[in-house]
């Protein structure tokens, strides 16, 4: 088991900053605002699905702590989650609250087998045996959680927090009010089959996309999936903030949450990345990430002219990380 401590923090991101990493961030994880506050403008819909020959796994325990919680840690509430990334990087303006979809308090199955969905082996006959049956699973993949989604919201579900001690309104899926759920995080139960192979590209890979399959009504209203992004999460490697709480490395989950805003990947297909450390959205660093860079926050409109300055004229100048919220 690996702890994060201040001090082993306080090494990455100087590492980081050595790199030319312009972090912004020497103090501001431990001045985070809190992902649990009210003032969320974007809302992440985390979705746990199981594959039809597996049984249930949320509340299956690492480190003494359910699978279910250490996804909220890394999502809304450990000292390190992708909430309070999000809300450092963009100066406050992106914050992020993820909500949860149980099936009568558990995870959501699908109506195919893990193995449909890789590639096919003497181990694994009904996989897919080429590109063009892989290019068509990955299209029946969203067709199979988008039906599994619909029927556990039509059967009464509530949207609710982690543990389903909360529950909350469909409306609060679409912050912005433009007809479309704003993000949906789709988390597969690990992989605990040895006859499974899983390929860059594939249809299990981590990835983002796009589905408008799933369709709620709220209020007289419909509102629609639209970009999601699936991960499977190994709990083999995990961390614990300096209060103890378990979390997921945090490299994948923040670059995938990057895509969902719009930030574009900055390597390659043959995984060259010329930006390296210089950005999230690069090669990303783990367990804490580096911050998306500069030039991409100043096209999102997250850095202003009042956080980074023009040079016009000659001289010597002394260089400091980007600072967030006036820091």
């Amino acid at each position: 088991m690996n702890k994060i401590h201040n001090k082993i923090i306080k090494i990455v991101m100087s590492f980081a900053l050595t790199l030319g990493v312009i972090l912004g961030v020497a103090g501001s994880f431990y001045e985070k605002t809190s992902a649990d506050a009210d003032d969320s403008n974007f809302t992440n819909l985390i979705i746990f699905m199981r594959f039809a020959d597996e049984d249930e796994f949320i509340d299956d325990v690492y480190e003494n702590t359910s699978v279910r919680k250490i996804t909220d840690n890394s999502y809304n509430t450990a000292m390190y989650n992708v909430s309070d990334y999000y809300r450092n990087v963009s100066d406050n303006k992106c914050r992020i609250r993820s909500v949860y979809l149980l099936d009568n308090g558990g995870s959501i199955k699908l109506s195919h087998e893990r193995g449909y969905y890789a590639e096919y082996s003497e181990t694994n006959p009904i996989g897919y045996k080429n590109s063009g049956e892989a290019g068509a699973r990955m299209y029946e993949l969203k067709l199979d959680w988008s039906d599994a989604v619909k029927k556990a919201v039509e059967v009464g579900n509530r949207i609710s927090n982690y543990d389903g001690t909360v529950n909350y309104g469909y409306d609060e899926l679409d912050k912005d009010g433009d007809g479309c759920i704003d993000s949906i995080t789709i988390i597969y139960k690990n992989a605990t089959q040895s006859n499974i192979a899983v390929g860059w590209g594939s249809p299990l890979w981590n990835y983002k996309d796009y589905a408008d399959y799933v369709k709620i009504n709220v209020d007289g209203k419909t509102i629609t999936s639209k970009n999601y992004v699936q991960v499977t999460n190994s709990y083999n490697y995990l961390y614990k903030d300096n209060r103890g709480n378990v979390i997921l490395p945090m490299a994948v989950a923040t670059h995938e949450m990057g895509h969902i805003l719009g930030f574009k990947d900055l390597y390659n297909s043959s995984n060259s990345s010329p930006v390296y450390y210089m950005s999230a959205m690069a090669k990303h660093m783990s367990p804490v990430p580096q911050f998306i860079s500069v030039k991409e926050r100043e096209a999102k409109g997250w850095l202003t002219s009042d956080n980074v300055k023009t040079i016009y004229q000659n001289g010597q100048y002394t260089l400091k990380e980007a600072a967030t919220r006036g820091d």
